[in-house]
């Protein structure tokens, strides 16, 4: 859809005795329509620098509002705001923000029709009117923000997401939530403020604006000592149409970008140290400093897990090498031996698990959602038909590691070393493979719709029959010995093939 610029000139012209001059951005007075006697002009027409309408009535004791005008001139409210027209249009909602002692500020009003898109317009609470267009930067508070303070200081959890219609179905499921408004991009240092030290779960639009605006309020955030997780939805672009499907808040899924825990951490702060350290390196010293840590609250140690781990599990003998079907409850393995393990069907969901040692363990059928699997060995490993869906397996070594027919929706494995790895019939829908050595791995029939295997070593990899709908190949590496489903263009693709 073309955006649309207010047409001023028809504005004007439905008005009487119009004059020029005023203070911008106040650049004509007229009289007012909504009166047969306003023989001294009281109506100032201006334009903001996006080229929005504004009126401002002047007759006491409190001058027309801005529905009055355009119905007296025959104009619709829309029609003043730039952007996709709001023709047939109806009001559908409107939100108001209030500042912290509950008092009116900002209004947003939320336009739609049938076949129309949607649209929003703003006004602020001024001398106890509604006037058009939005209140300064520094006076727009967040959504529901006494609610928001009320939770901050009871110490729970609040929901930022994009849109208000997102905090009312948050509210629906029993939630405190906020947003900001104006959508991506408008998050203020006072909004910050609001949240400081809070314990916050974002959840990020699926969209690249939404993703950039997720990242930056997380950082800005965790700058003020803010526990912050950020998630995306399973289905849908925002959590509205995720609730709508039928999904809940159980079924989001950690945004791979936003990871931000002690293994992840201390990786970053060892690499500052010690540039020249090499990853494995920083991986295995991270694995031997969270062994001499685990279980203990040391200062610095965040708990970003999204279930409660306040109450302790009780703890599992690791002596016992068959632990199928067990579950394993909140246990804390970071850093610990678990090569040779038996955990087929065990539900390890809660347990913190990343940089521990799993080489040849069987993991057939175990359940592993959103696990944080950061730094891991697996190498060897048996995760046949396992759910994987959301779980983080970056810099993991997946040497030989067999993921056959494995729930891999979503799962992060940027950096892992997956030589050798097979992935026969996996589903790898959305998957980030950032980095990642796939040499010789095996992706037969697996599913890699919407992927991302930008910069991955593919050379002698088997992709025979491998659905590649909307996966992104650009600046990957593949050979001659490398196999590609049937009729599939590599170079179109952007992946680089060499001769070697």
């Amino acid at each position: 859809m073309s955006q649309k610029v207010p047409d001023i000139e028809k504005i004007l012209s439905r008005l009487r005795r119009v004059r020029s001059g005023g203070t911008n951005p106040w650049k004509w007075t007229a009289e007012c329509p909504c009166r047969d006697d306003d023989r001294n002009p009281s109506l100032s027409i201006g334009q903001t620098d996006d080229l929005q309408v504004i009126f401002k009535c002047h007759r006491e004791p409190s001058g027309c509002d801005l529905r009055e005008i355009c119905r007296a001139i025959d104009v619709e409210i829309g029609d003043l705001w730039p952007g996709p027209s709001y023709e047939g249009s109806r009001r559908e909602e409107s939100y108001i923000y209030k500042d912290s002692t509950g008092e009116p500020v900002q209004r947003v009003i939320r336009y739609g029709g049938s076949g129309t898109k949607k649209g929003f317009s703003q006004g602020r609470y001024e001398n106890g009117k509604w006037e058009s267009g939005a209140p300064a930067k520094a006076e727009r508070p967040l959504y529901q923000l006494p609610e928001v303070l009320a939770q901050v200081e009871a110490g729970g959890v609040v929901y930022v997401v994009e849109g208000e219609k997102d905090v009312h179905t948050l509210e629906n499921l029993g939630e405190v939530a906020t947003t900001n408004s104006g959508g991506a991009g408008n998050w203020l240092p006072h909004h910050t403020e609001s949240l400081a030290g809070a314990t916050v779960i974002i959840i990020a639009d699926n969209d690249q604006a939404g993703i950039d605006h997720s990242l930056q309020v997380a950082e800005q955030l965790r700058a003020t000592g803010s526990n912050v997780q950020i998630l995306q939805t399973t289905f849908g672009n925002d959590i509205s149409e995720h609730v709508g499907a039928g999904y809940d808040l159980s079924d989001l899924l950690p945004l791979p970008a936003g990871i931000q825990d002690d293994f992840t951490d201390f990786v970053r702060y060892v690499g500052e140290v010690d540039p020249t350290l090499s990853l494995e390196m920083k991986w295995e010293m991270a694995r031997e400093m969270l062994g001499e840590l685990r279980g203990d609250a040391e200062p610095g140690v965040r708990n970003d897990s999204l279930r409660d781990r306040s109450k302790d599990s009780e703890p599992i003998d690791l002596s016992d090498r068959d632990l199928s079907d067990v579950d394993l409850g909140d246990q804390d393995l970071r850093g610990h031996d678990l090569t040779g393990l038996k955990l087929i069907g065990a539900n390890l969901e809660r347990v913190l698990l990343s940089g521990a040692n799993i080489s040849d363990a069987n993991l057939t059928q175990a359940k592993l959602i959103r696990v944080d699997l950061s730094g891991v060995s697996a190498r060897r490993a048996n995760l046949t038909e396992a759910k994987l869906t959301g779980a983080i397996l970056r810099d993991a070594d997946l040497t030989e590691t067999n993921f056959a027919k494995a729930h891999m929706y979503s799962t992060d494995l940027t950096g892992a070393d997956a030589c050798g790895a097979d992935f026969t019939g996996a589903l790898l829908e959305k998957a980030l493979f950032r980095g990642v050595d796939l040499t010789g791995a095996t992706l037969v029939r697996a599913v890699l719709r919407k992927a991302v295997l930008s910069g991955t070593k593919l050379y002698a990899a088997n992709l025979a029959e491998t659905d590649l709908t909307e996966a992104n190949l650009q600046w990957s590496f593949a050979d001659k010995a490398t196999i590609w489903p049937k009729g599939f263009n590599p170079e179109a693709a952007g992946v680089v093939v060499t001769n070697e």
